[in-house]
């Protein structure tokens, strides 16, 4: 049984009618019922339905206890068997404390609801697991196949994230944006837990919550550049358009970028004034030439011995052609490309560079 499968079914689209922005459901009660009611036996003859649901293990499904549910039939193939189906009575609240930021809209915090009940549920059920199983190797495919489900379900779901923080940077205060970061959040919470349940079965080695949660803001060179290019527009009024629809809350660039700068740095433990100031200056520097000649006269720097019989400059190819691609831009104003760069400032690669006495060959030293 896959035990995250609301969260895999959040992340792959099945579940697109909850987050929809028309939410058919007006608390956090009534979707986690309708997430959480299943059938748990079909087609049971009528004279063994009392036996069945006096035998029905609620805690495999991470019920606490038989308060927390009901049990209810329908008719199955015939009038004389039926389907038995259990639906929650009641949601859960964390038993943790997370850093939560306060939801935008009650939509979000329906949806916030229903992530965090989920949460217990699978932690429950893990428990369940772990105490009632008695063969390790069962125990350990268990951990490990949750926890593969979680990483794809992450890497899966971050581009969504950053598609959405792209064009609202203060995603705390927009109801989508909100949404899809707290399902990436919560499922590095999950990744955590199980890691640290399971430690004892699990051979890999673990991340932290910081490493987790730069992976999520890691946005690429070309992502950065663009939201520096919107963030630089001059705003301009736009025409009013008859519509259905009710107009959505928009936030200036400069107090939701602010924000965004503030839980960029604290992830990769810089000031947010420095993230201020590569977005800034993403995609300000024009390269007119050729990309070769940049990547030779930055690879002689690399390779000049200064003091110390250190090299004048002192990083690794894949650090300095990131930086790069990020800073600088072509003729055309696209960034330039991160893996030309890294093969250019490759000691072994030569022939990638212009040779010495080249038309464009330009010796620094």
């Amino acid at each position: 049984m896959n035990h995250i499968e609301v969260f895999s079914s959040l992340t792959s689209g099945k579940l697109k009618n909850i987050l929809s922005r028309d939410l058919p459901y007006k608390d956090v009660l009534s979707i986690v019922r309708k997430v959480n009611t299943k059938v748990i036996y079909e087609n049971v003859p009528l004279s063994k339905v009392n036996m069945q649901t006096e035998s029905f293990n609620f805690q495999a499904l991470g019920y606490r206890s038989h308060d927390d549910f009901t049990i209810t039939t329908t008719t199955g193939k015939t009038s004389d068997f039926v389907n038995i189906s259990v639906t929650p009575l009641c949601f859960y609240e964390l038993d943790e404390k997370f850093n939560l930021a306060p939801a935008p809209d009650k939509r979000s915090k329906i949806i916030l609801g229903l992530l965090k009940d989920e949460f217990e549920r699978i932690k429950f059920r893990a428990l369940y697991i772990l105490e009632s199983s008695k063969n390790e190797n069962q125990v350990t495919f268990y951990a490990k196949k949750n926890i593969m489900f979680v990483k794809t379900c992450f890497h899966n779901h971050k581009i969504l994230f950053h598609d959405l923080f792209t064009l609202h940077p203060d995603y705390i205060h927009d109801s989508d944006a909100y949404i899809h970061y707290n399902i990436n959040y919560f499922l590095i919470k999950l990744r955590l837990f199980y890691e640290k349940l399971f430690e004892y079965f699990l051979d890999t080695g673990k991340k932290t919550e910081k490493q987790l949660l730069a992976e999520l803001f890691q946005l690429n060179p070309t992502l950065l550049y663009q939201q520096n290019k919107q963030s630089n527009l001059v705003s301009e009024p736009e025409p009013v358009m008859a519509s259905s629809e009710p107009l959505q809350q928009r936030y200036a660039a400069d107090t939701s970028l602010a924000m965004a700068y503030e839980t960029i740095g604290k992830a990769h433990n810089i000031s947010a004034e420095k993230v201020r100031l590569l977005v800034e200056i993403a995609g300000k520097v024009k390269w007119n030439g050729n990309k070769n000649i940049l990547g030779d006269i930055i690879y002689q720097i690399t390779q000049k011995i200064g003091k110390n019989k250190m090299p004048l400059l002192k990083a690794s190819p894949e650090t300095l052609s990131a930086l790069i691609s990020l800073i600088c831009v072509d003729e055309e104003g696209q960034p330039l490309s991160k893996s030309t760069f890294k093969t250019l400032l490759q000691p072994d690669k030569s022939d990638k560079r212009p040779k010495k006495g080249s038309n464009g060959k330009i010796d620094i030293f």
